[in-house]
Formats: structure tokens, sequence, C-alpha cells
């Protein structure tokens, strides 16, 4: 399983831009996407942003199967590690195991999180790797905004809340937050 670098062990290879000629496929995959995404309404327009678009890459070794080099934008914006992208050749049991060993593994984590900063709140990981935790009666300050900061100082991305309960007026109230 190829596990990303830290940002201390980070691995560039360097900026390449994509073109008709060298990168045929990844330069009408990502002309495509802009079109999909209605970031240019024309093949033209795409076609001009893509040529003048400058990705950095990282590089990853895994061992038994080999070099890697990766978009480091991507990288940023997946989970702990990538190779859920091998997952459409896994077996639906393989699939099952590694999405269970990801929730465990974040699981123990967000409650090493918790415990380490005495937190005693309900929580659980879903099927889509979001970590819901729950608060009750907590202060607006002391509790929900702690939580959020605590969250986002240890890498989470914020996703929102759904107040719970019924409403009690003043600073205290029951959520759900949402992180991931």
């Amino acid at each position: 399983m190829v596990k990303l670098n830290n940002s201390d062990e980070y691995e560039s290879i360097g900026v390449i831009k994509l073109t008709k000629e060298k990168f045929p496929k990844a330069f009408s995959a990502k002309v495509e996407e802009l079109l999909e995404q209605k970031v240019c309404s024309t093949q033209e327009e795409a076609e001009t942003i893509v040529a003048d678009m400058e990705f950095e890459l990282e590089v990853y070794y895994e061992k038994g199967t080999g070099l890697f080099a990766v978009e480091s934008e991507a990288i940023r914006h997946t989970p702990q590690n990538f190779a859920k992208t091998n997952l459409k050749c896994m077996s639906n049991e393989a699939i099952k195991a590694y999405n269970a060993a990801i929730i465990k593994q974040t699981r123990e984590a967000i409650q090493v999180l918790l415990s380490a900063n005495n937190l005693h709140y309900d929580f659980d990981v879903d099927y889509a790797g979001f970590i819901n935790i729950t608060i009750e009666d907590g202060d607006w300050k002391h509790d929900h905004i702690f939580l959020k900061n605590l969250m986002s100082r240890n890498g989470y991305v914020y996703f929102g809340c759904k107040e719970i309960g019924e409403e009690t007026g003043g600073d205290w109230y029951s959520a759900i937050h949402k992180f991931r």
C-alpha cells in the first residue's frame, strides 16, 4: 500500500506542462474535465488553459509494484494513502477489508486525539471516511469551537454540523460535527 509522504519527506520531480504531442491522453482528459465542470465553454478555450497549466509531480515507490509520479495538488485532496485508486482491481472481500482497516485506523486516531485532550464525546466513522462527533449540551465556545479548532490543527477538514434535540437558547446546544 502506497502511503503519502510527510511534508518533510516531500519528493518533487519538478513541474511539467501537458501538451497534445507529448501527453495526448492526459491532455485530452484534462480538457474534457474542464468542459464537464463548465470551467470552459469551448474546446479551444479549454485547450488553451490546459496548455498553460503547470503540474508539480511527487514521486512514490511501492515495493513490488513500482515507481509512481502523482500530481501534488491531487495528493493534498486524498485520504492518508491513495491505494484506493487500485480498488477496481481488488475483490469485493479485499475492498471490504481495506475499508474496514481504514475506518479502524481513523477511529483509533480520533480516540487518541480526544483522550489526549480529555474530551469524552461519542463519535463514529462512516463507510465514506467521515468522522461524526456528537457534543451533547455543549457550550458553543468551550466545546464546539474548541473541537473545530482541535480537529483543524490535526489536519481534519470541517464539513459543518447538524444541531440535534430541542433548541434551548443561550450558549448551550447539542450537535453532530462532521470532519474528514
